[in-house]
């Protein structure tokens, strides 16, 4: 399926079956799913342009694609007016250095997160527990 037939396919299930581009299943959004499945170019860029709300109550969005990984998204959701306070930067990289995802650990810090942020165990140990050398790596030399 192309990406514009899988595009012309969320338009269709948002309408036929009256999907609130908003809506929450427990802890995220439809948009957050989409995130989390890495569907930059079909269901995510529709769902934004159906007015998806970046900043929907839940896990925020930027946390999401920052424990995927794709930083295509992060820069996505930033340029769409995603929230990136100290608290999300801390938290998308604390998850970011669990999950190994190097890209999302780089992205976070040159948006100005902190490695030495209050974290209840500092990054750099965590990153050596889960065997993250790469990860161990860069949060020396940050």
């Amino acid at each position: 399926m192309s990406t514009m037939q899988m595009q012309q396919m969320v338009s269709k299930l948002l309408r036929k079956y009256q999907i609130r581009k908003d809506s929450v299943c427990r802890t995220t959004t439809i948009l957050g799913v989409a995130v989390v499945g890495g569907h930059e170019d079909c269901v995510f860029r529709t769902l934004v342009r159906a007015g998806a709300d970046v900043n929907a109550p839940g896990v925020p969005s930027i946390i999401l694609a920052a424990a995927s990984g794709n930083v295509k998204i992060l820069d996505f959701l930033l340029s769409a007016g995603a929230e990136l306070d100290e608290n999300i930067k801390q938290r998308a990289l604390r998850l970011a250095v669990d999950e190994g995802r190097m890209k999302s650990v780089r992205w976070l810090i040159a948006q100005g997160a902190d490695v030495n942020g209050s974290h209840s165990k500092p990054l750099l140990f965590q990153a050596v527990e889960r065997g993250h050398v790469e990860c161990v790596r860069l949060l020396v030399r940050a």
